[in-house]
């Protein structure tokens, strides 16, 4: 009568921490716990002043351009009106100041939009003022620099080929341009030959620079690039864009080493599996072991 409860008692053993490794495999990963999901709410303030402010807020100074129509963006206060003045100096040296227009102002506050058109001027630097007239006759301005181009630079660069790329901005509707070049220059001044100079015809936008194809060393290089029309004129000082050229050499692949994963089980939950695997195993063959001893001494008895 002994028996039959050490060996339903042994089941059960076995059933419980069964039951408890498999339970662990189904516990839910921390990212599915009501506690660590968080909501974060953006409250923009704006505070508004007693004073006149005006403030041009896109695009920013310094900005280089190189398309007629440009539309700047800006904020006011206690402003009755916003002025929009451009002050340049021509190719021969006379200084000039441009009134483009006068905005009446109604609210206290708020935001306004200047639609400029450069199509009348001339390549060049240019100072672009919003001038912001309050109560009593009181002034604020603020103000940008702009410098127009008629093709602008950026570098596009692929670390996973090494590919570099010149992307032109410009205006393709411009019939004044024919031509377009693209010089490289060295840290010492000296034109990287016979790697440049590159010539591309309007309408293109994007032109490769095969640094790697000439085995280019690393380094600091300027990329020159210069609008011509079609009588090989230059149609304006030609742009200047740095270029920081690194040689990016991919790391090799990690071979397969074959170790055992556990999908996307967490630490903590792995180590609950396999902690319960070991419990398991250390019980279930003993006993096993008990059974089978115990039958054996048994068997011997009997005889």
């Amino acid at each position: 009568m002994k028996k039959t409860p050490k060996k339903v008692l042994g089941t059960l053993g076995l059933l419980v921490v069964a039951a408890t490794t498999v339970f662990a495999a189904f516990l839910p990963l921390p990212s599915a716990s009501a506690a660590d999901t968080s909501v974060v709410d953006t409250i923009t303030v704006r505070v508004i002043g007693n004073t006149p402010s005006v403030n041009i807020t896109d695009p920013g100074s310094d900005e280089a351009i190189a398309h007629a129509q440009q539309r700047i963006s800006y904020n006011y206060e206690n402003v009755d009106k916003v002025t929009a003045v451009l002050e340049y100096t021509d190719r021969d040296g006379n200084p000039h100041r441009d009134v483009l227009g006068e905005y009446p102002i109604t609210e206290d506050y708020g935001t306004g939009v200047l639609d400029l058109n450069m199509s009348s001027y001339d390549y060049g630097d240019y100072v672009l003022k919003l001038i912001g007239e309050g109560i009593n006759g009181l002034e604020y301005e603020d103000a940008i620099t702009l410098y127009y181009y008629p093709v602008t630079t950026e570098i596009e660069y692929n670390e996973e080929t090494n590919d570099t790329f010149a992307i032109l901005d410009y205006d393709l509707t411009d019939e004044d341009i024919d031509t377009l070049v693209l010089e490289i220059y060295d840290e010492n001044g000296n034109l990287m030959s016979p790697l440049s100079p590159i010539r591309v015809k309007r309408g293109t936008t994007r032109v490769e620079l095969p640094l790697e194809e000439y085995n280019t060393p690393e380094g600091k290089y300027t990329i020159r690039t210069t609008a011509y029309d079609a009588s090989g004129t230059a149609l304006y000082k030609p742009f200047d864009m740095i270029l920081n050229y690194t040689i990016h050499v991919p790391s090799p692949d990690v071979p397969n080493t074959g170790a055992m994963t556990f999908g996307n089980l967490n630490i903590s939950k792995t180590d609950y599996l396999i902690t319960g695997l070991i419990i398991f195993s250390i019980v279930g063959v003993g006993g096993i072991y008990y059974i089978t001893h115990n039958n054996s001494k048994r068997s011997r008895k009997k005889r």
